[in-house]
Parts: structure tokens; sequence; C-alpha cells
């Protein structure tokens, strides 16, 4: 059934990273090697890095979700999360990284980084194009999870600061917005308070069958440039701006 293929895919991917790490002890190709055609960006803040994520990030974040992202129920904003079918969200986790492989450098823009910190891989920082019209709107919009294991230390809002130096400074945004539930998620709330977002109004969605109550954030450029922000590294800008020429 969906169970047994979703797991069959997760096992799948496993041994490619396997197969590949024994390659590269062979001097063959490596994983790295794999993602030459792809944009070799990474950006650090503090001790959280933002990168294009490699086929065992990938893998890695697969896991956690499998495992499960909100042990105190859900928070999440995407459909894709159910947190009674864990096989089904680390078989998602996979099929939108795929997709994103096989969609460069095709609009809309999007961009889903593997967040690492202390050398392993936490959870996910991406950034979007809603309209799929960035080159007119300079709109991004980011959203991210974290392993409920590395919450409350920082990662999130370290992790944003870089997303938001991806975007004003590299990709040339003028604004970048989020949101978050009104209630049930106040460290997503919190992190775009401590940033420096300002509140750009409230949303209604239905979630599940459900009404829910989300709180948008917006930054500007001005803003950008404003903020007592901490110093972001960024590492291979250029081949992003190859690919997207």
């Amino acid at each position: 059934g969906i169970r047994d293929s979703s797991l069959a895919t997760l096992q799948a991917a496993t041994s490619i990273v396997s197969a590949m790490s024994e390659a590269r002890a062979g001097g063959g190709a490596s994983d790295d090697g794999f993602l030459d055609v792809y944009p070799a960006l990474a950006v650090t803040c503090g001790p959280v890095t933002l990168r294009v994520p490699r086929l065992a990030d990938v893998v890695q974040m697969a896991r956690i979700t499998h495992r499960g992202l909100f042990p105190d129920g859900p928070s999440t904003l995407d459909p894709w999360y159910d947190p009674q079918n864990p096989v089904a969200n680390a078989r998602s986790v996979l099929a939108y990284q795929f997709q994103y492989w096989g969609n460069l450098p095709n609009p809309p823009l999007r961009m889903p980084f593997a967040v690492v910190a202390g050398g392993i891989v936490v959870g996910t920082q991406g950034l979007d194009d809603p309209t799929g019209d960035f080159m007119v709107t300079r709109e991004m919009s980011t959203g991210s999870w974290l392993d409920p294991a590395h919450r409350g230390r920082g990662v999130g809002t370290q992790a944003r600061w870089a997303a938001l130096a991806v975007g004003f400074e590299v990709l040339g945004a003028q604004t970048m917005v989020t949101r978050a539930r009104l209630d049930g998620n106040p460290a997503s709330n919190a992190v775009s308070r401590k940033c420096g977002y300002l509140d750009d109004g409230l949303d209604v969605v239905e979630r599940g069958g459900e009404r829910l109550v989300l709180r948008r954030w917006r930054m500007t450029l001005e803003g950008w440039r404003a903020a007592d922000r901490p110093p972001v590294d960024i590492v291979g800008h250029e081949s992003l701006a190859a690919l997207f020429a």
C-alpha cells in the first residue's frame, strides 16, 4: 500500500546515499560532485549554516519529519504535514526536494535550504516566490521547520537572518514576508518580531477542515538595512546568479 511504498522510497534514497559514500571512498563520484550543476550556496550566521541540500541532507530531513515535528500538537501551516502519518511526511520531504532539483532554474523561484547546526542537519529554511513573478514583485516569503530537539537554542533566529540575507543581498528582494499561526506558534512569531518584521495583519485559511488564523509579517529592504542584525557570511552566490541569469 501507500505506507509500504513510502517506506521503500525512503529506503531507496538512503541506499543511494550509501552507494555514493562508497563511491567517494573508492575515488568515484561524490555527493558534492552530483550537485555540481546546482548552486553551491552556503550562508552562515553564527553557528548555523544554510546550504543547498545534498542527498544525505534530504534523507536526514525526511527522517526528522518521520520522527515527528510537533510533539505538543501541530503548529505548521503546511497541508503536507499529517501528525498521524509519519511515513507520508517523510515521503513529502523527498518528493518536494526532488521536484525542486528537477525544476531549476524555471519559475517559481524556490530555495529549500538545509539548516545545519553543530555539523548536522536539524531542519529546513525555505525561500519561495509566492506569485511566480519575482522579477516584477521582488517579494519572497520564508518558511521553516526544525527538529524539536534543536528548538529553543536560537537556531531558528539565526536561520531566519541567513534567509533574509539571501533574499535581500543575493536575490535583490524589496520585501520579505512570512506567516505563522496566531495561536499555537509563538516561537515563529517571536523570531519574526525579533528580526524586525512589521505586523502586516491577519489571514484566515482552512486547514484540515478547520478555521486557522495566521499572523502576517513583512520586512522591507529599508527595514533590513536599518536592522540591528548579526553578521552573515555568504559563499557561492555567484553560482546562484549564474543559474538564474
